[in-house]
């Protein structure tokens, strides 16, 4: 008999999901068929496979060691590349932790750095959370552990700002649905080009080219594009620590209400208003005019403040109604002094 304690970090998810797992050479009719002969047990009793694990639950698999053996890949539980993570910079030249629980952590990402790895030898934000998070663990970590702590949004490499994490396979599952269905209020700041008088609640269709990697506004319906929908408001340096705005320019705070890949970048940019710094879909004269004088190398496009709603039975209740905010990074306060400082 092999038993298996469920850990805190994979609660929350089906029995059938985590054998389909955990057992990933086994096909689905072998454990359903364990499931209904007894051969698999959750506290000891039958199960379905429906039911939803809590942590310290134990599941006990009435299988010969030859059996479970071949049912199982083998493979250890991921935890990044070992030389890659010991090779990293210093945690705070990726970004900083707002806030931390057992479930979840939020942070702020540096412009720059990337949400995800890209390639293999890519260290990225994820990595950076997950060696904290292992390390909050002294390295150890359960052979039973199928779920791997990662982030659950993301932002262009060059956008800074907040960045979610689940530590838990529950948060992670929540997390997820709160983005999926657009049940956080997400708010940008950014500056661009022009005069911006007045806010406005715009609609298009955005379309990828993966080539390129880049998207095309449309104001119409086609093939293959998606409909994308920003909120936009003239905002007040003042309400954020600086004097005055540099002539020639906006501060606009925006309400992502559909996260598709560049849409604030380029939809603004379609509109004649192109974020500061923008390498893509800027204004490349501008750009080098602000680079020349005060030093911006970065597009000036940063995800402020998350509100969070009610989640009633999850690892985020707790979080309901509160402002998650990440301040503003150098390259913001760069632009209004006007200076290299």
């Amino acid at each position: 008999m092999i038993t298996i304690s469920i850990p805190e970090n994979e609660a929350g998810q089906r029995l059938d999901k985590f054998l389909a797992k955990y057992l990933d050479r086994a096909p689905k009719s072998f454990i359903f068929k364990s499931l209904r002969k007894k051969n698999i047990k959750l506290q000891g009793k039958k199960a379905e496979g429906n039911e939803i694990l809590r942590a310290g639950d134990e599941i006990r698999l009435f299988f010969s060691d030859e059996t479970f053996s071949s049912l199982r890949s083998g493979k250890q539980v991921p935890q990044g590349d070992a030389a890659q993570l010991s090779g990293m910079l210093p945690p705070e030249e990726y970004g900083s932790i707002i806030y931390e629980d057992a479930h979840s952590i939020i942070a702020a990402k540096k412009s720059g750095v990337l949400s995800q790895k890209a390639r293999p030898e890519d260290i990225s934000m994820n990595e950076v959370l997950l060696r904290h998070v292992r390390a909050e663990q002294n390295g150890s970590v359960s052979e039973e552990v199928l779920f791997t702590p990662s982030v659950c949004n993301r932002l262009d490499r060059n956008t800074s700002g907040l960045i979610c994490f689940a530590k838990t396979y529950a948060a992670a599952r929540e997390w997820s649905r709160l983005f999926r269905e657009r049940g956080l209020q997400k708010f940008y700041l950014a500056v661009v080009k022009g005069s911006v008088g007045s806010g406005s609640h715009v609609k298009a269709w955005l379309v990828k080219d993966n080539k390129s990697n880049k998207v095309r506004i449309l104001d119409h319906e086609e093939e293959g594009a998606s409909r994308i929908e920003t909120v936009y408001m003239p905002a007040d340096p003042a309400a954020y620590g600086f004097d005055t705005l540099p002539e020639g320019s906006s501060l606009l705070r925006i309400e992502l209400l559909t996260g598709r890949s560049h849409q604030i970048r380029a939809h603004l940019s379609a509109l004649g208003h192109p974020v500061a710094g923008d390498p893509k879909y800027g204004d490349h004269q501008w750009n080098r005019q602000l680079k020349d004088r005060c030093g911006i190398h970065s597009q000036l496009l940063h995800a402020y403040e998350l509100v969070m709603p009610e989640c009633p039975g999850t690892p985020l209740t707790h979080l309901a109604g509160r402002h998650f905010i990440a301040p503003l990074p150098q390259d913001f306060k760069t632009f209004f002094n006007g200076s290299r400082s």
